[in-house]
């Protein structure tokens, strides 16, 4: 119960934040892609968050599960955007952050080959 409670004290704070950050750029505001990752984890977790007491009733179990792991990545993502501004942690993540644009097309041909056996095999499943 006390985990519950700091996890909705500090979405309070950031939906505070976010709410402010809005009020004083107005549009602006929709241009950078990180403030949608901090929309999305703010309204996955505080879905996961009712979830999990069951007052919604909209999600299975493994819906769920998938919800939160999706939150958690998010979440994770913005731990490396704020390390940006530690200075000795803010040279790797920045050449982390370059490595990960130059190899881009890299990445998305083993995704598209991931999927490619991927996707079969999960149809194949679905008759056991």
């Amino acid at each position: 119960m006390v985990i519950t409670v700091a996890i909705v004290l500090l979405w309070g704070v950031q939906l505070r934040k976010e709410v402010k950050q809005l009020m004083y750029s107005k549009w602006k505001y929709f241009w950078s892609p990180w403030n949608f990752v901090d929309i999305s984890c703010l309204i996955m977790t505080l879905l996961v968050l009712l979830e999990s007491y069951q007052l919604l009733g909209i999600f299975g179990k493994s819906s769920l599960r998938g919800l939160a792991a999706v939150a958690s990545c998010l979440i994770m993502s913005k731990v490396f955007y704020w390390l940006r501004l530690f200075k000795k942690k803010a040279f790797y993540i920045l050449l982390l952050e370059r490595t990960l644009v130059d190899s881009w097309q890299f990445i998305s041909l083993i995704f598209i080959s991931l999927l490619m056996f991927g996707v079969p095999m999960l149809i194949l499943n679905q008759n056991r």
